[in-house]
């Protein structure tokens, strides 16, 4: 008569929450992760206002289209109502057909972030229901 080695409900219990620690805390590090860069979204702006290409200022990212339909992205580094520049290009407003400001979207932010982490969350549960079957046997 042989006798099979069966962990304890108590073993496996710890298996299962070590497994649980460890997911949550990848769970945390992505969600954190998001947050922190967060989704963006470029929004049109007025160029032809009072303020023309000063609607921007230095330090924001934007989205610039020319008359002959090409998009150059990058930041700003001087705006005045006849002159933009950034990235070592200047362009003036008749060059200019639409300008874009790249803005953080926090409903973009939270639904990812929500998403990934719903889903982290079932993988936590499947792993460890697989986990505790394994060690009972």
């Amino acid at each position: 008569m042989t006798h099979e080695h069966r962990p304890s409900t108590a073993a496996a219990t710890r298996c299962a929450r070590a497994l649980a620690h460890a997911m949550r805390s990848v769970l945390l590090a992505l969600a954190l992760t998001m947050l922190a860069t967060g989704c963006t979204s470029f929004y049109q702006v007025d160029i032809h206002g009072e303020k023309g290409l000063a609607v921007v200022e230095p330090g924001d990212t934007v989205r610039l289209v020319t008359t002959s339909g090409a998009q150059h992205v990058f930041e700003v580094t001087n705006a005045t109502p006849q002159q933009i520049s950034g990235d070592g290009a200047h362009y003036s407003a008749g060059e200019v057909r639409a300008l874009e400001r790249s803005e953080h979207d926090t409903a973009k932010s939270v639904g990812l972030t929500a998403g990934i982490a719903a889903t982290t969350y079932v993988v936590i549960i499947v792993v460890s229901i697989i986990a505790v079957g394994v060690v009972l046997g």
